[in-house]
């Protein structure tokens, strides 16, 4: 958090442009560096951990909410806040002008999310679901999204050009993130999960019809307690 209020002081009061490039022995410079803003949050260039939070892998930018500029050395390369989070900063969550056009209303209605709840609420990031003739995902999404008290954000993406959809996608997930929401974004090809990489899996799950209890055939993801083995 410092970070990126350390980051977003230009964007937020333009007097502190002449500060900031006598901070960074360059007048020119009116934006901080990666240098100078690990001073100023009282970390050294030499601390990895730190730096690590300005690299391509790191939340702050991995998520957008720093851009970093070209430069020739790392802790030489400006920061930069875009203007959706410096918006959220100030209290403004109108949408990414990326979104304008794609946005939906969640589409209230009788069908059931608890089995999209239940998965969510184990902390899993993502929820492929296949939608039936009749249309009820976003109905399942919007009764999720209100089982777990939390905003739904529904971006429709059937019209979105090959060469956008990277930049769509982001805006979204990044809107999503600032909102604390559920995201729902689609229609998107059958996903299936990358073989050779670890951190996913493809899961099977279980669902009493009776009841609505949820589990996995597997301990995880759902990491109930069986019955028995």
């Amino acid at each position: 958090v410092d970070l990126l209020l350390a980051a977003a002081l230009v964007d937020l009061d333009p007097r502190a442009e002449p500060i900031l490039g006598f901070l960074n022995d360059d007048l020119t410079r009116k934006r901080l560096t990666v240098g100078t803003a690990l001073a100023l949050v009282g970390r050294s260039t030499f601390d990895a951990r730190a730096r690590a939070r300005l690299l391509p892998g790191g939340a702050l930018v991995r998520h957008r909410l720093i851009e970093l500029d070209e430069g020739p050395a790392f802790v030489g390369r400006s920061l930069r806040v875009p203007e959706r989070v410096v918006g959220h900063l100030l209290g403004d969550d109108l949408p990414d002008p990326t979104l304008t056009g794609l946005l939906l209303d969640p589409r209230p209605g009788h069908a059931d999310g608890t089995p999209i709840a239940r998965v969510l609420a184990t902390g899993a990031d993502r929820v492929y679901v296949r939608e039936r003739p009749q249309g009820t995902a976003r109905s399942c999404a919007a009764d999720a999204a209100h089982r777990l008290d939390v905003p739904l954000l529904v971006v429709d993406l059937s019209a979105v050009a090959a060469a956008d959809l990277g930049g769509v996608v982001a805006a979204a997930v990044r809107d999503a993130r600032l909102g604390d929401a559920v995201l729902m974004a689609g229609p998107v090809d059958r996903w299936r999960e990358d073989r050779t990489r670890d951190p996913g899996s493809q899961f099977v799950y279980l669902r009493d019809v009776h009841n609505g209890e949820v589990w996995s055939a597997t301990y995880q993801p759902t990491a109930r307690q069986p019955d028995r083995y």
